[in-house]
């Protein structure tokens, strides 16, 4: 059966693995914005929850990554931690980045610098991560900035085409657990 869940006000969800565990961020008062997931069998676990404002998470396809963006050195930059533990972390931006978007397969990571839309390919994983220096893949004027980080941009599943918001949306979002279109 659909179970509906309903997280609190102050929580976003902004990804969902391939396992089912569904990502977001919440605000704190003390520890600001702070990165937890939600595995398919309930249990909520605080990844990141630090002194620094981390969100916009995305996990790749394959599940064993996430890309946030974070303030921690001193503005907003794209990073990238193991799952399910957030241990190992790697800059993916060198000057400025939000809004992570992973392509399908997960060989390449796209983020937002300014009017730009960036992109580093991502390959091995572990001790061996390679991550690829940034590239402009384009200019975008006029995109949607969402001032917390958050993709206003997707990339299609075969990579021919990136989808654009140019302008904010009201559109709410509910999570439904246990869905089977059959």
């Amino acid at each position: 059966p659909w179970e509906v869940v309903a997280l609190e006000v102050n929580s976003l969800p902004t990804s969902v693995g391939p396992d089912g565990t569904i990502m977001g961020y919440q605000m704190h008062p003390e520890t600001n914005r702070d990165i937890w997931t939600y595995s398919p069998g309930g249990e909520l676990t605080m990844l990141l929850d630090t002194r620094h404002n981390e969100r916009a998470g995305a996990i790749s396809p394959d599940g064993t990554l996430f890309a946030y963006v974070s303030d921690e050195e001193g503005s907003d930059d794209v990073y990238l931690r193991t799952l399910p533990d957030a241990g190992r972390q790697w800059r993916v931006s060198s000057s400025g980045g939000s809004a992570p978007v992973w392509s399908r397969d997960g060989s390449q990571l796209f983020y937002r610098d300014g009017e730009a839309i960036n992109v580093s390919s991502i390959g091995g994983s572990g001790a061996s991560l390679r991550i690829g220096e940034p590239e402009e893949h384009f200019r975008a004027e006029g995109l949607y900035f969402d001032h917390f980080g958050n993709p206003s941009f997707d990339v299609a599943p075969d990579g021919s085409m990136i989808l654009l918001l140019t302008e904010p949306s009201n559109v709410r979002t509910r999570v439904v657990l246990n869905f089977d279109p059959k």
